[in-house]
């Protein structure tokens, strides 16, 4: 095995998603107000907690790990696919555009736990 191998073998094994490999994270703060289209997603899972891991086509070198409400919309997407997550990339593969999230931070009506609000476009 050839030196890049063993380190592309490495990121890969630590990694949580093959698409965070090569990819920076964008945080809720960085898309705040914006609105993203969806081209690939993935489940990953830390400490027994699952959650969706996109590309977005306005950040193709970024990845972002999504909350409880884009964890429902993967899972009504796979459900809908019959539980086969790859159809559900093809399908954002052929119809780029057809969804697109627009994200909104704040805070809960007591103030004390940030809020992410996703609209769905």
């Amino acid at each position: 095995m050839s030196l890049k191998s063993l380190k592309e073998t490495a990121l890969k094994a630590t990694s949580l998603s093959d698409l965070m490999l090569d990819r920076e994270q964008l945080t809720t703060d960085e898309l705040n107000g914006q609105t993203v289209t969806p081209i690939a997603v993935d489940i990953a899972a830390l400490q027994g907690k699952k959650f969706p891991v996109f590309v977005f086509a306005e950040y193709p070198d970024h990845y972002y790990n999504g909350g409880i409400i884009l964890e429902k919309i993967v899972e009504a997407w796979v459900a809908a696919d019959d539980g086969d997550l790859s159809l559900v990339n093809d399908e954002l593969a052929d119809n780029t555009g057809d969804v697109r999230f627009r994200f909104r931070t704040g805070k809960t009506k007591d103030g004390k736990n940030n809020l992410t609000t996703v609209d769905i476009i």
